[in-house]
């Protein structure tokens, strides 16, 4: 009878220690792929390859950070700040505060410290993403693409 119950116990550890392993994995698993969605008004999110791109225009809503968490994202790799002034810029610090961007990216004029001024034809990449900025504006706009490898002699993709 001993030898039964210490192998339910047994039982018992090993399905709690799986059940705990499943919980922790769905809690890191990474953000699932979106191509621009709006997160909220002014807000829009492209996710490849695990990588995580924000634009915003001016102030944002509070919802914008809630709306990310339930996304599953947890650090942003860039974030772009289509505006330029101090509405803008206070509308972004609470997601760099909350999401410690890699890269942020901002119009001429911006007012926010640690971004970079993007330009026309400008390019970041981090990991398998990419995004070019396609007008300088205000307001500035960019495009969101997986990044492929080229060689200088290859030909044209189209």
């Amino acid at each position: 009878a001993g030898r039964l119950r210490g192998g339910w116990r047994l039982g018992a550890h090993a399905a709690a220690l799986w059940l705990v392993a499943g919980v922790v994995l769905l809690a890191l698993r990474g953000p699932p792929a979106a191509n621009g969605v709006e997160v909220d008004a002014g807000a829009r999110l492209w996710v490849l390859q695990g990588r995580s791109v924000l634009a915003i225009g001016g102030r944002v809503s509070p919802r914008v950070l809630e709306g990310l968490r339930e996304r599953h994202v947890h650090r942003l790799d860039v974030l772009v700040v289509t505006r330029p002034g101090t509405a803008a810029a206070d509308g972004a610090w609470p997601i760099v505060q909350a999401f410690r961007p890699r890269v942020v990216l901002a119009p001429e004029h911006h007012q926010l410290a640690g971004a970079r001024t993007a330009r026309r034809g400008a390019m970041v990449q981090v990991g398998g993403l990419r995004v070019d900025v396609t007008d300088g504006g205000p307001p500035l706009a960019v495009t969101v693409r997986s990044a492929v490898y080229r060689h200088p002699g290859d030909p044209p993709s189209g």
